[in-house]
């Protein structure tokens, strides 16, 4: 079999998509002077000149329906997210790029694919060529182990939190009772002077149960971001996510270690509130899970915040636990590896916070040593939207 039937098979046979595409005119990238007006060229010039039947599949069209076709026909809803991924191939010659793609139908899926561009011998871009797979099923079932995750955290905290909810509710019934007798006492009280004593002692009782209810309604809402299913990507204050985690937690720490806040000033950062909460409640429970309870005063949990000299933010969370033995550390991220007691974790927590990471473009660094304890490290891009403003 000569090189071309060869290639031929592997081109035809493969279960990942393949595509070539081509320009009108070839373009040179690296020394333009307008590389936007490139891409407005880009956008409408370069057109699929062959595909084989799985990149079809994953479209859901007949070849003949996509040869042709230029990114217009589909990005045109999405351009800034082509510009981007095209800016970056351009920029580099190849790369590998997680996308969403739009069906003809309108229908959206996931992609992931390694993409490089096609030279003359001038060295100008005639086209590229790209190898991606439909990866929406995988993204499903990481969204659900997520989920699955999330809820175990809810389930370790849902004693702490009911007691942190009847602490409050004991106070607005008990003193709403003594507002519901006083006021019927006031009906027999003719001493002006009086009444108004007793009225503003009431009105003392009644903003303490205001006080009490907004304690209720924090921890509501602190529950309802962890636990919400869908969690668009907005600009988010990482102080606020670490208070609202350390009172998630706060009955499951307290009774291992002192919380040690060290917040300094932060970027803001482009994520999913629920899915920052549940990373950070997740290094919080992983810190009091490796400290024995009893010894509060002994031990301590520090959450700190700060810049990094290039702008970005940086959340560290350390221990004065038991520590990680350096043989696990190397599958620390690992789903389902846990050092814990079996029930005492699921092992997906820190494998689904290091994904929940990665996907907003940082990353999560872990140093360890045994007998004196753990520190996680959290690097996350600020947001543009920070930067700018």
């Amino acid at each position: 079999m000569d090189s071309d039937a060869r290639f031929e098979q592997l081109f035809s046979r493969s279960l990942d998509g393949v595509f070539f595409a081509a320009l009108d005119q070839p373009i040179r990238w690296d020394d333009a002077a307008d590389k936007e007006a490139l891409l407005d060229y880009v956008f409408d010039h370069l057109r699929i000149s062959d595909l084989n039947q799985a990149m079809c599949e994953q479209y859901r069209a007949p070849r003949e329906a996509l040869i042709g076709t230029t990114p217009r026909a589909r990005w045109a809803g999405r351009p800034g997210e082509w510009r981007a991924s095209q800016r970056l191939l351009y920029d580099r010659g190849q790369c590998e790029i997680s996308v969403r793609a739009a069906r003809a139908d309108g229908s959206m899926f996931a992609v992931e694919g390694s993409y490089a561009c096609l030279y003359d011998r001038e060295e100008r871009v005639v086209g590229h060529f790209g190898i991606q797979r439909d990866v929406s099923e995988r993204l499903r079932m990481q969204e659900r182990l997520a989920m699955s995750e999330r809820l175990a955290s809810l389930g370790t905290l849902a004693a702490g939190v009911g007691h942190e909810i009847n602490n409050p509710l004991t106070y607005i019934i008990n003193n709403l009772a003594l507002v519901e007798r006083e006021l019927a006492a006031l009906e027999k009280i003719d001493d002006v002077a009086a009444i108004r004593e007793r009225m503003a002692a009431l009105a003392r009782k009644v903003a303490d149960a205001s006080y009490g209810a907004g304690r209720v309604r924090e921890i509501v809402r602190d529950l309802r971001s962890m636990s919400a299913i869908q969690d668009l990507r907005d600009v988010v204050d990482l102080g606020n996510v670490v208070e609202r985690a350390i009172r998630l937690t706060d009955r499951e720490l307290r009774d291992r270690a002192a919380i040690v806040r060290d917040l300094g000033p932060v970027p803001a950062v482009l994520a999913g509130e629920g899915r920052l909460i549940q990373v950070v409640v997740n290094l919080l429970l992983n810190a009091a899970q490796a400290i024995a309870p009893g010894e509060p005063d002994r031990n301590t949990i520090r959450i700190a915040t700060s810049t990094t000299p290039e702008g970005n933010a940086l959340l560290e969370v350390s221990d004065t636990g038991q520590g990680i033995a350096p043989e696990a550390i190397e599958r620390i991220f690992d789903p389902f590896f846990t050092t814990k007691e079996v029930g005492a974790g699921t092992g997906l927590g820190l494998a689904i916070s290091h994904r929940i990471v990665a996907g907003l473009g940082g990353d999560i660094e872990v140093d360890s040593e045994r007998g004196r304890g753990t520190r996680f490290r959290v690097l996350l891009p600020a947001s543009r939207q920070h930067n700018s403003g």
